[in-house]
């Protein structure tokens, strides 16, 4: 008994708050109308029509914004089932009260706001891939939303990771109980498939050669392309052995996140940032693993194209085309 007086007191006070607040709207038009859509709202909420109350509250914050119109929306929304809404409108209200001066209605809010929270659970979503665009059931996550723990009501979710030219990504997961906290990690993409019909073949037309054959080449000049070639490949080859190093720290400590609460349900505050420990350090080997193959491989392709276009002595020279007499003639130049 004493609670239901208590909510009725609070109830009042915030009714007359929110009336008090909608005199500051532009027009008394605007303000008659923001206080009808306003009493429709609470009456529709009374008959448990909280869809069309939320709509009513909305209607009149559009009209006329006051901080306990506010409130009474967060309310309407917790109460059709929008915690995670909900939550965000008890949360501005309390800092509206704050900057207002108004502690007794900050502290309700805050007090709202806690208690949705209780009713919810929270999820990390663990990208390997962070360029993929991330959905939680029908919404698309902003890259802030998808680097957050998130509220999510109780129930059946899908999380879908796309990119792309790559494979499109799904995960179902499914909250038993509030205060839950579920990991999902979401693996680099795959690659999609290639259509590699070929296409139509074009035949060319022979055109005579006109370049005059060429000048042989300097065989100081060839054995010191070769040389570089040489060291340009150790080079590479030292680059690719640091990549694949740190390709297998990379794999051990994203085992090792893994190994940490491997149900991703219920898991202590210690496992998460042992959790996000691991992940930090596997991001920064993948990382080292890029640049170290990156390098590796730039350098190796370098080295063969200056190994294997050097000049030699003795290389011999190939030219075709039509001679003085009409007939297809092939040259060749070189030293022996």
């Amino acid at each position: 008994m004493l609670r239901a007086r208590l909510f009725g007191i609070v109830s009042l006070v915030l009714v007359n708050a929110s009336i008090c607040s909608l005199a500051h709207a532009e027009t008394s038009e605007d303000l008659e109308t923001a206080k009808a859509l306003f009493e429709d709202g609470r009456r529709l909420m009374a008959e448990g029509k909280y869809d069309a109350a939320c709509g009513k509250f909305e209607d009149s914050q559009a009209k006329a914004r006051g901080i306990g119109t506010k409130f009474k929306l967060a309310d309407c929304e917790e109460h059709r089932g929008s915690f995670g809404k909900a939550q965000a409108l008890f949360l501005e209200v309390a800092d509206q009260a704050r900057e207002a001066g108004q502690a007794d209605r900050e502290e309700l809010a805050r007090g709202r706001a806690a208690a949705i929270d209780e009713k919810l659970a929270h999820l990390e979503i663990d990208q390997e891939a962070p360029s993929a665009d991330i959905q939680l059931d029908d919404r698309t996550l902003t890259a802030s939303e998808a680097q957050v723990l998130l509220a999510i009501p109780l129930g059946k979710h899908r999380i879908t990771a796309s990119s792309a030219g790559k494979k499109t990504w799904t995960k179902d997961i499914d909250v038993p109980k509030p205060g839950t906290f579920v990991i999902v990690t979401v693996p680099r993409l795959e690659d999609a498939a290639v259509d590699k019909t070929p296409g139509p073949v074009v035949a060319s037309a022979l055109s005579p050669a006109t370049e005059a054959p060429p000048a042989d080449a300097d065989p100081n000049a060839g054995r010191g392309a070769r040389r570089v070639a040489l060291v340009l490949g150790g080079i590479g080859l030292g680059a690719t052995v640091a990549g694949v190093a740190f390709g297998l720290q990379f794999l051990a400590n994203n085992h090792d996140a893994k190994n940490v609460c491997p149900t991703s349900y219920g898991c202590t505050e210690s496992e998460i940032e042992q959790h996000a420990a691991y992940i930090d350090d596997a991001h920064a080997a993948r990382t080292r693993t890029y640049l170290s193959v990156g390098v590796g491989a730039a350098a190796l392709a370098g080295a063969a194209v200056l190994y294997f276009t050097a000049p030699r002595p003795g290389a011999l020279h190939a030219t075709t085309g039509f001679g003085p007499n009409g007939a297809w003639n092939v040259a060749v130049r070189g030293g022996f």
